[in-house]
């Protein structure tokens, strides 16, 4: 069966929402290229002009149970 769940977080700004992946060990890395300091600054600036009081996520997780 397959239960899927959304849960909503909020960071006080984009640095601090990617500095929680590093903290858990993930990447921001599309495939096997990851962004250049320029484009990530760009990223970051471009976040906080669409949403300059919050940056919140919403994270899908799936859970999954298999049965043998």
């Amino acid at each position: 069966s397959l239960l899927t769940k959304e849960i909503k977080l909020k960071y006080k700004s984009p640095i601090d929402f990617f500095k929680s992946l590093k903290y858990i060990g993930a990447s921001y890395r599309t495939g096997n290229e990851q962004y250049s300091q320029g484009e990530f600054l760009e990223l970051i600036r471009h976040w906080k002009k669409q949403s300059p009081d919050k940056t919140e996520i919403t994270y899908s997780i799936c859970f999954l149970k298999g049965i043998k």
